[in-house]
């Protein structure tokens, strides 16, 4: 069995602040962002594939 792992999505995985800047509205970006195509950093996909060998990944996130 594997370990789980919790990992942040703004700023670790995707950067949600570029998104909330272009697309964002007021005082509630996170309404108005498209998840979907939140540009990644750089590293981070390589990096959750080889977590992901060892770890059961969760994607820590502040919910909307």
């Amino acid at each position: 069995m594997k370990k789980l792992i919790y990992i942040d999505m703004d700023g670790v995985i995707a950067n949600f602040d570029k998104a909330a800047r272009e697309q964002g509205n007021g005082k509630r970006p996170d309404l108005y962002v498209n998840y979907r195509n939140l540009e990644l950093i750089p590293g981070s996909k390589d990096a959750l594939i080889k977590l992901n060998k060892d770890f059961d990944i969760f994607i820590a996130s502040t919910p909307s």
